[in-house]
């Protein structure tokens, strides 16, 4: 079902008077049932509570959110509300947000340090306005703001505000009545969270369609399925040099550009990254259909070949000089659970894989350094030079490998 949200038409006044209690019992039944099961998303979560509260009665006319989050690029994530649009706006903050200006002079800062609930009127000539944040909202007309905890169940701390412009403020029925919701709103929240960073952890680490089949029900030992796929395999040239000539600092940052330059290159086409095998990166084209979607899974691939060497050549050369090989390949994989009984690996097996990363130490000297299989080739099409039949190794019968011609 759609995530439902509506409850009161965007820039509708609320209909309370300062002298009523607010009635959030219709909002406590909603966020109970229809939230918990429904609502996947956080911007949902808190327009669809402010809305149903101004149905209530309370004169809310702005909300903020402030989520800490573990997240490999942000460290917090802000959603701010109005009731002028019914919506909410995501703003995503940096690593590093917490030594910034703007935080420190934040009440969002108060509350992640264990400070109770702040509240503020901002009206009148001797308003108490001590963060930048109550100037800029009594600018524009709010009378009102409160900023208050919302706990989780192990002592994480998050933040959520509430503002009026109602001349008379917030009453004292109002603020109960937000505090009669907010726990009941914080699990929801904490709920949503959970199952957030359990799928963007599987995503960063094992891809988003391994992560994906896991939080279906893949989690047993041999639990898979045959796929047809491109099987990319990628290495940094000289990695062992590197680590022996030059400062650890240096080399992880060459190493996570050469991945950020490839990685990108991968998915940017329609690719899924597997796995990092020391400085060695696995992955899959998949192919839905058998033999007709072979040629748009070839050329993808060997468009995101030339893409991540053109990567690699604008991003690295500030630092060092950096070469990689990247071999090609087409066929069959298992894809699905290997591993011990309780540590497990999604990832791919089978002779594709194998002839894969036997493939690339022929791309040494060549130009470009891409070395393609006969089947890649087939599917691909286009024009390449034959490097000969070689026996690799763990590779029973000799196997004909191809370089592209530099121009195409």
């Amino acid at each position: 079902m759609p995530e439902d949200i509506s409850m009161t038409a965007p820039g509708r006044s609320s209909n309370s008077s300062p002298n009523s209690a607010p009635d959030v019992g219709p909002t406590l039944a909603w966020l109970t049932v229809r939230a918990m099961q429904e609502v996947r998303r956080a911007s949902f979560l808190l327009a669809g509570t402010c809305q149903r509260l101004r149905e209530a009665g309370l004169p809310l006319d702005r909300a903020s959110l402030h989520i800490r989050q573990l997240h490999p690029l942000f460290a917090a994530r802000t959603l701010v509300w109005n009731s002028e649009t019914g919506g909410t706006v995501q703003l995503d903050r940096a690593h590093g947000v917490q030594n910034t200006e703007m935080f420190m002079r934040s009440p969002v800062k108060s509350i992640y340090e264990g400070a109770p609930a702040l509240r503020r009127r901002l009206n009148g000539a001797e308003a108490p306005l001590d963060f930048p944040i109550l100037e800029d909202l009594k600018a524009q007309g709010y009378a009102d703001y409160t900023i208050r905890p919302i706990r989780f169940s192990r002592n994480q701390t998050m933040a959520v505000s509430f503002a009026t412009r109602r001349d008379s403020g917030f009453q004292d029925s109002d603020i109960a009545a937000l505090e009669a919701v907010l726990p009941t709103f914080g699990l929801a929240l904490e709920l949503q969270e959970t199952q957030r960073t359990a799928q963007m952890l599987l995503e960063t680490y094992i891809g988003p369609i391994a992560g994906e089949n896991v939080l279906e029900g893949s989690i047993r030992r041999g639990d898979g399925a045959m796929i047809h796929a491109v099987v990319w395999f990628s290495d940094l040239r000289d990695f062992t040099g590197l680590s022996e000539t030059r400062p650890l600092d240096e080399v992880l940052d060459v190493l996570n550009l050469y991945f950020d330059a490839v990685c990108a290159a991968v998915t940017g086409h329609g690719g899924e990254i597997l796995k990092f095998i020391g400085d060695g990166v696995l992955a899959i084209f998949p192919i839905a259909e058998r033999g007709s979607g072979d040629a748009a899974a070839a050329a993808a691939a060997f468009k995101a070949a030339r893409q991540a060497l053109r990567n690699l050549e604008a991003r690295c050369s500030e630092i060092c000089e950096i070469h990689c090989g990247i071999a090609l390949h087409l066929g069959d994989l298992m894809y699905g659970n290997v591993g011990a009984r309780d540590r497990l690996d999604f990832t791919v097996i089978g002779p594709a894989v194998n002839l894969a990363t036997r493939l690339e130490p022929l791309t040494k000297g060549q130009t470009p350094p891409i070395a393609m299989s006969e089947e890649f080739l087939r599917a691909w099409g286009g024009r390449a030079r034959s490097l000969g039949k070689t026996r690799l190794k763990g590779i029973a019968d000799p196997r004909e490998a191809f370089v592209p011609e530099s121009d195409s």
